[in-house]
């Protein structure tokens, strides 16, 4: 039986939290591998790997009728809003940071690292040298971060811009 609209959110959510545990095992693996500490390293690693394994098959598995093929090729609003509510966690605690420190900058790097470090494994794994790989990740977290920047900190802009302290 396909999922229903409720049940395809819960778990888009719930992927999008273990989103941001494979990114922290990648940013882990990357500190590890730049301090030269092979059991840092590992365990990044190793916990980027559990997280990405339990994203697609664990108990927040996207149901293969919803999700089958590309959006394009597929598309719903159930299987847009499971997309959406996948980014709300990542979104959620981006803007908490940035909220709690006045910066809209610590969102918006949270994001950009969380996002942007597994490309740093992916390259490593697809055979780039580990300067390479690195090169990989940083750009992908710069991009990212840069991205993100400005509607985080129009989110958090006083006034008639400022959806988030408006809502405060």
């Amino acid at each position: 039986e396909e999922d229903g609209y409720m049940k395809t959110m819960g778990k888009g959510a719930l992927r999008g939290v273990e989103g941001i545990a494979a990114g922290m095992g990648a940013i882990t693996k990357a500190a590890g591998d730049l301090l030269e500490a092979p059991d840092i390293s590992k365990a990044g690693e190793t916990a980027y790997d559990y997280w990405k394994k339990s994203q697609s098959e664990g108990i927040a598995k996207p149901d293969s009728r919803t999700f089958s093929g590309t959006f394009l090729e597929n598309p719903s609003l159930k299987r847009a809003l499971g997309i959406i509510s996948e980014a709300v966690p990542s979104l959620g605690a981006a803007v908490a940071a940035s909220i709690a420190t006045g910066s809209p900058a610590v969102g918006a790097g949270f994001l950009g690292a969380t996002e942007g470090m597994p490309e740093y494994i992916e390259a490593e794994r697809a055979g780039a040298d580990r300067q390479t790989a690195a090169n990989v990740g940083i750009a992908n977290t710069l991009g990212t971060a840069l991205l993100e920047y400005l509607p985080i900190g129009r989110m958090l802009k006083p006034g008639r811009g400022g959806v988030v302290k408006r809502a405060l």
